[in-house]
């Protein structure tokens, strides 16, 4: 996603703010997604543009960058998952951390972009590195 495409300004509440983009920026509210499921035909007419304008997201809205997808969550969520995490080398037993190395494992397996956001000095490289070593272009050479 470019900078100059949408910025999210956090909350409460947190909006997405589309900035003339050509490719738009669309939400799906999650109050929709069931409808979705039930009618897939009719999904596309569900999704609001947000052309250069400002909108409020709640708890499962779908935000839509061109081939990009955003999910809002709850970062105070409970895991069910384990107390450790194996970062090679690095045990991670913080429940947010571990919750976020449970969605890169996953994210890893899948062929989709992956963009890492975050103040310097806070890992980012350590979570790309992560991601990068337990995807199917691990192996391949470079």
């Amino acid at each position: 996603m470019s900078r100059r495409h949408a910025v999210f300004h956090g909350g409460p509440p947190l909006e997405i703010e589309d900035l003339g983009s050509a490719n738009g920026t669309f939400v799906s509210p999650a109050s929709e997604k069931q409808a979705d499921a039930d009618d897939a035909q009719t999904a596309d007419q569900r999704r609001v543009a947000v052309k250069g304008t400002r909108m409020q997201l709640g708890l499962g809205d779908t935000v839509m960058f061109g081939a990009s997808l955003v999910v809002v969550r709850s970062f105070r969520e409970e895991t069910t998952t384990s107390a450790n995490v194996d970062t090679d080398g690095a045990v991670v037993r913080d429940p947010a951390l571990v919750r976020l190395y449970d969605e890169a494992a996953r994210a890893a397996q899948l062929s989709l972009p992956v963009l890492i956001v975050g103040e310097t000095g806070v890992g980012k490289e350590v979570l790309a590195r992560f991601i990068h070593e337990r995807s199917p272009r691990a192996k391949r050479p470079s």
